[in-house]
């Protein structure tokens, strides 16, 4: 997985994204912008893991391109089943992080996806 900071266009992108969800209707976009910089930015190959079951929780995601399946376990053994999919413009990972628990599920690419990840700190 390669990272990076967010920059320059992405910037924009990422604003752009956030704006559709409620939780960040009451920033203004200098606030969002500020949260944006301080974003990271993850580059996944198809295969390759975000998450895994029972990690601690890193912070939130938001898919910038590309799509990631959601596995957990059956409860009758160790196999994962996928049970959904994620992909442009959608976020993962805030009920590990609001609760404090580690993630109940592994999130895999599906193809070549590029994540923006937001620490815990973004709360605080």
């Amino acid at each position: 997985m390669k990272t990076g900071t967010v920059q320059g266009p992405a910037i924009e992108q990422v604003v752009a994204a956030m704006r559709g969800f409620s939780m960040f209707k009451g920033l203004d976009d200098n606030q969002l912008q500020q949260a944006v910089s301080q974003a990271r930015l993850l580059q996944l190959d198809a295969g390759e893991s975000l998450v895994q079951v029972d990690e601690p929780p890193e912070g939130f995601f938001l898919i910038l391109e590309g799509e990631l399946r959601v596995l957990m376990a059956t409860g009758t053994g160790d196999d994962l089943v996928e049970v959904t999919r994620f992909g442009r413009g959608e976020m993962l990972g805030m009920a590990s992080l609001l609760l404090g628990r580690p993630s109940e599920a592994s999130m895999d690419a599906v193809v070549p996806s590029t994540i923006a990840r937001f620490e815990p700190r973004f709360f605080a």
